[in-house]
C-alpha cells in the first residue's frame, strides 16, 4: 500500500511541476510561427560585375569582391573576371612583385617566396577562382644565363616554368586550361614589377 502512496505522490508532483512550467502536451495549441528575421535570404543570381554589398545573397558560384575603394562587385567562379576586378587583381600581386622579385637576394629569398604565396591565396579567395601568378622576377633562371635577366616565374603550372617571353607564359597557361575540366575557373594574373 505504501508504494501506490508513494507511485501516486510521484505523479502528482510530476503533473504539478509541468503545470507551473507550462510543459504541458495539448493538441489543441496553435504552433508558434517561425520569426520571419530568422529566415535567410534565398541566394540570388547576380550579374557578374553588378556593385553589392558584402551581405546580398549569392548563388554558389559567386562571390562577393571587395576592390581596393571598398566597393564590393559579383565575381563567379564559372565566369570571366569583370575588368575591374582582373585591374584589382593584377595592381595587388604587382604591388607584391616590386618588393619580392629580386632573386638574387638570396637571404630573403624564403620570404619573399612566402609573401607571393600569401598574395596568390588571398587573390584566390577573394575570387573563388583558381588562380596561376606569372611573378617578374629577376634572377638568373637557367643554367647558361650569365648575368640577371627578368623572366616570369609561374605558379600554379605544373612545375612551377621559368619563363622568358609573356607571350609564352599565355600561351602554356592557355595550353594548360585546356586541358582542365572547367577551363572557366582560372585566372592568369601577371605581376611586374613596377
Amino acid at each position: 500500500m505504501r508504494t501506490s502512496f508513494t507511485a501516486a505522490t510521484a505523479a502528482v508532483s510530476l503533473l504539478a511541476a509541468l503545470a507551473l512550467t507550462g510543459c504541458t502536451s495539448s493538441a489543441t495549441e496553435p504552433a508558434t510561427p517561425a520569426s520571419s528575421s530568422a529566415a535567410a535570404a534565398a541566394p540570388v543570381e547576380q550579374a557578374v560585375g553588378a556593385v553589392v554589398t558584402p551581405e546580398t545573397p549569392l548563388s554558389d558560384t559567386q562571390i562577393a569582391y571587395p576592390l581596393a575603394d571598398g566597393t564590393t562587385v559579383v565575381v563567379d567562379a564559372l565566369q570571366a573576371l569583370p575588368a575591374t576586378v582582373q585591374a584589382d587583381v593584377e595592381a595587388r600581386a604587382a604591388s607584391t612583385a616590386t618588393s619580392t622579385g629580386d632573386a638574387m637576394d638570396v637571404a630573403g629569398r624564403s620570404d619573399n617566396l612566402a609573401a607571393r604565396s600569401t598574395t596568390k591565396a588571398e587573390i584566390q579567395k577573394g575570387t573563388g577562382k583558381r588562380i596561376v601568378v606569372a611573378w617578374d622576377t629577376l634572377g638568373l633562371p637557367f643554367a647558361d644565363t650569365t648575368s640577371p635577366i627578368h623572366f616570369w616565374a609561374v605558379d600554379g603550372l605544373p612545375g612551377y616554368p621559368l619563363i622568358v617571353s609573356q607571350d609564352d607564359a599565355q600561351a602554356q597557361f592557355d595550353a594548360f586550361v585546356a586541358t582542365q575540366e572547367e577551363p572557366a575557373e582560372w585566372v592568369l594574373v601577371f605581376a611586374p614589377m613596377a
